[in-house]
């Protein structure tokens, strides 16, 4: 995990697999080697707009006898069983597994790895209006082992179920998503967590539905 001690780097190897005609993917498999493979760039035919991390993003709820719609967005909009808030630091995006996660800035890669609750993650570091961000995305099918820069729009994995997401699809107390966190400055311990929606090009009603003045 970036913030403990539960972290994992790895390498990876490549192979191609088939898929939708409007996708030229690389799917990432399990790592072995002492060294990265080269990077390979990635293009997708319908890549969503600069600041979103797939097209058309909504917001993922979790289950509407826990914290509905709200549960999925940034803050202490959770509640534990004792009725406390809980706070969740990131916003979650519906997916569908398999799907493209796309890099919603361009920038280099901070980080990659896998925890017990984030699953396999990575982040990019990106300036924004003059400003270091850290952005992670997590629950990711595959550990990202990349390095190196990544543009705007280009794919940096594939949303996956890992991390503690399976569990609880299984228990239905949310669906499939990505997991998305932000935060301001060089180093992730010490940067100061930021709402992604601020950063997102698609935004949101106080509902959480889609500003459809900004869908793209």
């Amino acid at each position: 995990d970036p913030d403990g001690e539960d972290y994992e780097q790895c390498w990876a190897q490549y192979h191609w697999e088939w898929v939708p005609s409007d996708q030229v993917i690389v799917d990432w498999g399990p790592g072995t080697g002492s060294g990265p493979s080269p990077f390979i760039q990635v293009i997708n035919l319908k890549s969503p707009c600069k600041g979103n991390p797939i097209k058309d993003p909504e917001i993922a709820p979790q289950a509407e006898d826990r914290s509905g719609i709200a549960g999925g967005r940034f803050g202490n909009a959770r509640k534990n069983e004792d009725g406390s808030d809980k706070p969740h630091n990131g916003l979650d995006i519906k997916t569908k597994f398999g799907d493209s996660v796309y890099s919603m800035y361009a920038g280099s890669i901070y980080g990659n790895g896998t925890s017990k609750t984030l699953g396999h993650y990575s982040i990019i570091q990106s300036n924004i209006n003059g400003k270091t961000v850290l952005i992670l995305y997590a629950h990711l099918k595959y550990k990202p082992v990349t390095s190196g820069t990544i543009r705007a729009g280009e794919i940096l994995g594939i949303s996956g179920d890992s991390g503690n997401l399976a569990r609880a699809i299984l228990e239905e107390s949310t669906i499939q998503h990505i997991h998305i966190e932000t935060r301001e400055g060089t180093n992730w311990k010490t940067a100061t967590r930021k709402n992604t929606e601020a950063y997102a090009t698609t935004k949101f009603d106080s509902h959480g539905k889609v500003i459809q003045s900004t869908k793209c």
